[in-house]
């Protein structure tokens, strides 16, 4: 009976013990140090899984929910890839720790996007780094459930060719990935090709104007 009573404190105590250090951490996590110590992380691991350097400003948010970077740079040899002011995430937590890669959105605002082709590729086709295959029972799956990007523009180098410089890029999407499969669903879109001052809108995007 006193054993009894001994190992009840004891898992009573356990408990406790694990609930304190799952309160403390998630405590670090929402902290702004914790947020900069995480931001360090990410820009310190990237060259393992990126041929480029990035570079993020400052890190805000519930790490538990979703978060905001600001300042996101991406460049390879030197040169500028990508960059945004602010790209928003927002995500299951819960979900993700049981394995569904998923985030419920991602927002990108006032982004420069450049693409430039050299040798027959484009420099966005070799940023990332091949990673050596883990067994699976199932092929690996990632989604982006919806997609924005605001303001943003892209600009189209190849070679013998003058440069190409798109505008007031808006778009809205979503992406699927299943093993080797990427199929991209593009919602609506808006841009400009400042060259021609020719403008693209989508249907929906073509109904709102006319109302306007």
């Amino acid at each position: 009976m006193r054993f009894g009573r001994w190992l009840l404190r004891a898992f009573v105590a356990l408990v406790v013990g694990i609930l304190v250090l799952v309160a403390v951490g998630y405590l670090l996590l929402e902290t702004g140090w914790g947020r900069e110590r995480i931001r360090r992380l990410a820009v310190s691991e990237a060259p393992k899984y990126l041929y480029g350097q990035l570079a993020i400003g400052r890190l805000s948010g519930s790490l538990l929910h979703g978060v905001a970077l600001d300042g996101v740079d991406l460049t390879q040899d030197g040169r500028p890839v990508f960059h945004a002011d602010r790209v928003t995430v927002s995500y299951n937590a819960i979900g993700l720790a049981r394995g569904v890669y998923a985030l419920d959105t991602i927002q990108i605002d006032r982004a420069s996007l450049h693409l430039v082709e050299a040798g027959g590729v484009w420099n966005v086709a070799r940023l990332v780094r091949p990673q050596p295959p883990k067994p699976t029972k199932r092929n690996a799956s990632f989604a982006i459930r919806q997609f924005t990007m605001r303001d943003s523009d892209v600009t189209v180098e190849g070679p013998g060719a003058r440069a190409r410089h798109l505008s007031a890029v808006n778009a809205a999407g979503s992406l699927q990935v299943a093993g080797s499969r990427v199929g991209v669903q593009i919602d609506r879109a808006t841009l400009r090709d400042d060259r021609s001052g020719f403008v693209i809108q989508s249907e929906e995007d073509e109904a709102r104007a006319r109302a306007s």
